[in-house]
């Protein structure tokens, strides 16, 4: 198996390990697959060595950091979603149009809302705060 195989076969598994695809060969063919499949990073093995490991070495820490970096990402994420859908608190987020981004399950409760609460669709977040016959009553002055 070769480094490009290796790697489809690690991106079917859903795996997010950085790769680095290290080789003699630097076709551009063999660059853009390797791009295209995943590889974070693509060294060809050129010039002297010291310079070469050093680029490498580079390349794993910046890997390392960057992986490291996403997790935290991930787990601050998590925390925060599961504060926000926990809370005793109605939270909406609105964009600055009134389109609702964002709903806790509190935030129907609070609003005694029948409708479902769905950000995905353009909702706007007046919608829940004026009834329908007072918005008519306005559009018709």
């Amino acid at each position: 198996m070769d480094g490009i195989s290796l790697l489809q076969y690690l991106r079917e598994m859903d795996s997010s390990t950085p790769f680095i695809i290290f080789t003699g060969r630097g076709r551009e063919e063999v660059v853009i697959d390797a791009l295209n499949c995943g590889a974070d990073f693509y060294i060809q093995k050129t010039g002297g060595s010291v310079a070469l490991f050093a680029e490498l070495r580079k390349k794993i820490e910046y890997a390392i950091e960057k992986k490291q970096a996403e997790a935290a990402l991930w787990r601050s994420t998590e925390i925060f979603r599961t504060l926000v859908e926990q809370s005793n608190e109605g939270i909406l987020i609105v964009d600055f149009t009134g389109r609702l981004l964002f709903a806790n399950p509190r935030a129907s409760d609070i609003l005694e809302s029948d409708m479902d609460i769905d950000t995905s669709s353009s909702i706007n977040a007046l919608d829940f705060i004026i009834s329908p016959e007072e918005v008519m009553s306005v559009s018709s002055c």
